[in-house]
């Protein structure tokens, strides 16, 4: 069956109440008429106070948390707010980077680590041709601003569930003077809110072990892509526990850092996930040598003062972190063009 292209309105899983054109950067990024939503001032430290307000604090908040059947990592990032690595860095960081020209004992250098693996990304994306940019999972926003600093001619939305990360986000955009070029939705990335074969590029660093469904994720991703779009990506992969020492590490990573079991998997499985949803990869490699040795080194490298500022229960429940066998991959794969689409580009 042939795939509509019409105008879909945005989907009920977003909560910003804004709907998306097909097609015009500008189009793209407007707001309906009387929707009032420019003019709303968002404050990093309200919507935290907020949270802290409507979530028991401190010790309840996170008990309720690791208690819980259903951990999100909205609710995990909410209540972590910029305290989940603590770096001497210009901004939250949320990523563990890519290290392969970066010394863990220099200064800045998870900071460093991080813009390097926003480049890996953006390079394989290409995006000197792309007009309309989605990050899926945007974290505190740090890659959409790279993004929209690096092309001037794009528009980029994020796509976040954390309250307090959309907040950080648009705070963070709007110091930087790009708050016309960037929007931060509060949304689904399994039902992405834009059209069919809208966008020109999907973009995810290091969120995607969090989806609770990632077949959803791509399958989205060839949908909202236009024919010749791109994904571009870099993911946490745990892989199948080796026994039982893997298996109690699991059992508390899983519950500490929000990782849905369905995402324990193979490369060789993870792959077949994306070639099943219709994309074509042309880029599928372990880079973890370049991120995970490096990033525990860091770690361990941190001084006292800086590791009792993270929240003791999330430390304690996350701990199997260290010792549980991860992969890291980069994918690159792209919608590919039919034969309809390729006559209908050449009539342009």
């Amino acid at each position: 069956m042939r795939r509509t292209t019409a105008y879909r309105p945005i989907r009920s899983g977003c909560t910003d109440g804004r709907s998306y054109p097909r097609s015009g950067t500008a189009l793209w990024l407007s707001l309906p008429p009387g929707s009032g939503l420019e003019a709303t001032t968002y404050s990093y430290d309200a919507v935290v106070n907020r949270r802290r307000r409507s979530i028991p604090s401190g010790l309840l908040g996170w008990l309720r948390y690791l208690a819980s059947p259903t951990r999100r990592a909205e609710t995990l990032y909410d209540l972590a707010a910029d305290r989940l690595l603590i770096a001497n860095a210009s901004a939250p960081l949320a990523n563990m980077g890519f290290w392969r020209n970066v010394d863990p004992a220099a200064p800045n250098s998870l900071e460093r680590a991080n813009l390097a693996l926003f480049d890996l990304v953006n390079d394989a994306a290409g995006l000197d041709d792309a007009s309309r940019v989605v990050d899926a999972g945007s974290g505190f926003g740090l890659n959409a601003i790279r993004v929209a600093r690096r092309a001037p001619n794009c528009a980029v939305v994020g796509i976040n569930r954390s309250q307090v990360q959309i907040a950080m986000s648009r705070e963070l955009a709007g110091r930087a003077g790009l708050a016309d070029r960037i929007r931060f939705l509060r949304a689904d990335v399994h039902e992405l809110p834009f059209a069919d074969a809208s966008v020109d590029r999907v973009l995810s660093v290091e969120a995607a072990f969090h989806f609770h469904a990632r077949d959803r994720f791509f399958a989205e991703v060839y949908r909202a892509l236009v024919p010749g779009g791109w994904l571009s990506m870099v993911d946490l992969v745990p892989l199948p526990p080796r026994g039982p020492v893997d298996r109690v590490a699991w059992r508390f990573t899983r519950r500490g850092l929000a990782i849905p079991d369905a995402n324990v998997t193979t490369l060789d499985a993870y792959r077949a996930s994306l070639e099943r949803a219709g994309l074509e990869v042309t880029v599928f490699r372990s880079i973890v040598a370049d991120v995970y040795p490096a990033f525990r080194r860091w770690q361990l490298r941190q001084p006292l003062r800086a590791l009792v500022r993270v929240p003791p229960l999330l430390a304690l429940s996350s701990a199997g972190f260290l010792f549980y066998p991860w992969d890291y991959v980069q994918v690159v794969a792209r919608r590919p063009m039919q034969p309809h689409d390729v006559l209908r580009a050449r009539g342009r």
